[in-house]
């Protein structure tokens, strides 16, 4: 059971590995779309006469405005959410590589990000293609161990419970 939890875990860390790019680039979307809908909220605000004193007045803002407003803010969270889950995805695994030595190091980023073949990295390396593998296993391994720990742990619980 616990086997199959860090193979399905080792897959989710190679999986951020090879989209390492592409959630960056979401990232950085996701943080233009964010400040667009915040700049077109302040394009959309009426006069505000809060300011003026006198009489009772009515609220200015129109019924279109609230609508506008409310559903931006609503997709502001919405991607705002989203925004920091990617960003938290990637700290962590930044955080994780620093626990690798040079070589897995090297190894994973010839593999994920520079996408490269085992013969390609054992031409590099000067290890055998079995060698390349069984270190990015290992690294792999601890990387999921490291980003994914908090699921290790509640799965542990879990079973611990049972017993």
């Amino acid at each position: 059971m616990e086997e199959k939890l860090l193979d399905i875990l080792c897959d989710k860390t190679e999986k951020i590995l090879y989209d390492y790019d592409i959630i960056n680039a979401e990232i950085t979307n996701l943080e233009l779309e964010i400040t667009h809908l915040k700049n077109m909220q302040e394009g959309y605000k009426s006069i505000d006469y809060s300011n003026i004193t006198g009489g009772k007045t009515n609220k200015v803002i129109s019924p279109v405005e609230n609508i506008i407003f409310s559903g931006n803010d609503k997709k502001i969270k919405e991607l705002t959410n989203i925004l920091e889950n990617k960003k938290l995805v990637l700290r962590k695994l930044e955080n994780a590589m620093r626990t690798l030595d040079d070589i897995e190091k090297t190894i994973i980023e010839y593999k994920y990000r520079k996408k490269m073949s085992w013969k390609a990295i054992s031409q590099k390396t000067y290890f055998n293609r079995n060698r390349c593998s069984n270190i990015n296993s290992i690294a792999i391994k601890k990387l999921a161990n490291i980003i994914f720990c908090a699921k290790m742990e509640q799965k542990q619980s879990k079973i611990s419970a049972k017993i």
